[in-house]
Parts: structure tokens; sequence; C-alpha cells
């Protein structure tokens, strides 16, 4: 079974309650699937790209950074049903970006998915969770949502198709800051300099359709290390949050 669209997920279960069933782990996983698709016939990635089915090219936007930002929201103020709800559709936004994404991106996007899901199963328990554990998995799943666009930033870069670039280069630098904020991680002063230039000429709106005059090779090469950059410090704070004792935890969510 496939899983069900973010619409679906808001619309069909948030407004109501959680019945006990709806806390087995079983019955998450069959309903809310987080298996990938794999198309042994050609290669998803390009064919999302030259396809004209706009279903297609989700996650659209800022749609995964609201369901984020809801996420740590509802946690904290420990709405545990609403937290659930966001989790599931931040899931769906994943696994569809996870069905047409190169092979490092689709792996980074599989990791959210897993662990994200494995928080949405502990809060539908009423288990604790660490907020800060919280915020880490969420860097992740932002930094794999900019692998995603910086993927999609590069192949219409070579194309020389100037909205396909401007659009998913925007987004990339978008999820790149949003990773790097809840992780308090300062980008260095070129990766900054070149993530703003996304803001710089005009509204966020009308840069995507500007043309590549405004990118460079060495533009894509700043963003994408930076992209490396948080990987590789979100795993080392995820490996050093997993090792906190119960204690920890309690502190964390006074």
């Amino acid at each position: 079974m496939s899983s069900l669209p973010p619409v679906a997920i808001r619309l069909g279960i948030a407004c109501q309650e959680f019945p006990s069933h709806l806390r087995s782990d079983r019955y998450l996983r069959s309903r809310f699937d987080s298996s990938s698709i794999v198309n042994d016939l050609n290669d998803p990635f390009i064919e999302s790209l030259e396809s004209d089915d706009d279903v297609r090219r989700f996650p659209v936007r800022f749609e995964p950074l609201e369901s984020f930002e809801e996420i740590r929201e509802h946690l904290r103020r420990r709405e545990t049903h609403s937290a659930v709800v966001e989790l599931l559709i931040s899931i769906s936004w994943l696994n569809q970006a996870a069905r047409v994404a190169k092979i490092d991106a689709r792996i980074s996007l599989e990791k959210a998915v897993e662990e994200l899901q494995i928080v949405a199963d502990e809060v539908a328990l009423g288990k604790p969770i660490l907020l800060s554990k919280i915020d880490i998995l969420l860097a992740l799943a932002s930094n794999a949502f900019a692998k995603w666009h910086f993927d999609r930033a590069d192949y219409f870069w070579g194309k020389e198709q100037s909205a396909g670039t401007g659009n998913n280069i925007v987004m990339a630098a978008t999820f790149l800051r949003y990773s790097s904020t809840l992780l308090k991680v300062a980008l260095s002063k070129d990766t900054v300099d070149t993530v703003f230039k996304t803001f710089r000429f005009d509204t966020l709106f009308s840069i995507e359709n500007h043309t590549n005059r405004y990118w460079t090779a060495r533009d894509f090469e700043v963003i994408k290390m930076a992209i490396y950059g948080i990987d590789v410090n979100t795993r080392s704070k995820y490996a050093t949050a997993t090792q906190l004792s119960p204690a920890d935890l309690k502190s964390d969510l006074q």
C-alpha cells in the first residue's frame, strides 16, 4: 500500500482523536506505509523532471517546513495528537520526494522517514520525547530536502532551464538555512553570501524565474559543500543525542 498524500492525512485524521488501536506500531505502519517506490524500467529522477505531471514534482515549496515547525510547536505544548498528524504529513512529503530522488538524496530521505516514523510511534504511545533530539531529526529531514532540490537545480542548470534552476536552488538554500538554524550551526561567510543570493535580487516568488546569469558553477559548488557539511554535523549530533540518559529526557521536557 502506498503512503497517503499529505493533504489526505491532514483531512482524514486531523480532527479525530487517536483510538487505542491506533497506538499499535503495526497499524501505523500499515496505514501510512513508509516504503519507497523503485522503478526498474527507468530512472524515476529523470522521468520526474521530464514529465508534465505536476503531481510528480512534490514536495511543493514550503509545505514540509510548515509541518516541521508544527511538529516542534505541538510537542512543546504536549499536543500529542496534533504532533503525530504533522509527523505523518512530514513522512508523506519525504516519501514523495524519495520516489523521484537520486541515490544519495534518496538514502537521506528514507533515513529521515525511518527516524520520524519511530518518533511518531513513540509520541502516539505517550513515550517521553527529547525535544533537542527532535530538532536534530528535523534538521536531518530538512537537509535531505536540500539535497533533493539541489539535484533538481543541478539538472535544470545543465539543461539551461531558468525556472527549474531558480525554483530548486531557492528551495535548496531555504532548507539548508533551516537545517543550520535547528542545529545552531553557523554557516561560513562564503556560504551565507551564496545562500542569501537567492533572495537578494527580488522577491522569493520572482527570483525563481530569473535567468541563469545570476548563478555560476561556483555558487552551486558552495551550496553543495554546505549541504554536505550540515549532513556530517547532523549525523554527529544525532549520534551524541542517542547516548543521552533518562535523566536528560526528563530535564528536556520540563
